[in-house]
């Protein structure tokens, strides 16, 4: 069993480059976004403070060539993604020009990032990507749909396909496999 410590903090978020773990959570002792990384999952080092505002807890994606990328919902309500190639790095991140009513998922594949939200006026589910690791964010790479939700969504993906589950707005467990790969 590993332990990081005491904590008072938002559920965790996790992700693996294949050599290392990572965590990521909100630890509301400090109002900071925390991560460490693992080799083994039972001993965790390298302790990052983030200093940015939230109070949902971040998602996390990694994969070995191409470093972490972490996102979460800024206090102000704007998503925030923070990249990282050396997946250490904790002072280069980016603000969208979104606004999200929880907490975003993400999904890696190669350098492509997808980041998946529900919108706050609307409760619509969005998803941009970036092409190059999560550095540019284009506004024509952006897919909302007419399916709303009432929690964060989750991204996964399987045989090429892009796949996203969500909660509605009646409390229905639902999901969409979308081609954008």
């Amino acid at each position: 069993v590993g332990e990081i410590g005491n904590t008072l903090a938002s559920s965790p978020s996790m992700g693996s480059d294949g050599d290392h773990l990572y965590v990521a959570w909100f630890d509301l002792r400090n109002n900071r976004l925390r991560m460490m990384r693992s080799q083994d999952g039972t001993e965790w080092k390298n302790t990052h403070p983030i200093r940015s505002s939230t109070i949902r807890g971040p998602a996390l994606a990694a994969s070995k060539s191409e470093g972490l990328v972490m996102a979460w919902r800024q206090a102000d309500y704007r998503l925030a993604l923070r990249g990282s190639s050396n997946r250490t790095d904790s002072d280069r991140w980016k603000l969208l020009n979104e606004r999200a009513a929880s907490k975003p998922a993400l999904l890696r594949r190669k350098n492509e990032v997808y980041c998946a939200w529900v919108g706050i006026d609307d409760q619509r589910l969005n998803v941009r990507w970036s092409e190059d690791g999560g550095e540019n964010w284009r506004d024509d790479d952006k897919i909302v749909l007419q399916a709303t939700s009432i929690t964060s969504p989750a991204l996964g993906r399987i045989k090429g396909a892009f796949v996203w589950a969500w909660i509605d707005t009646k409390g229905k467990l639902t999901t969409l496999t979308y081609d954008l790969f």
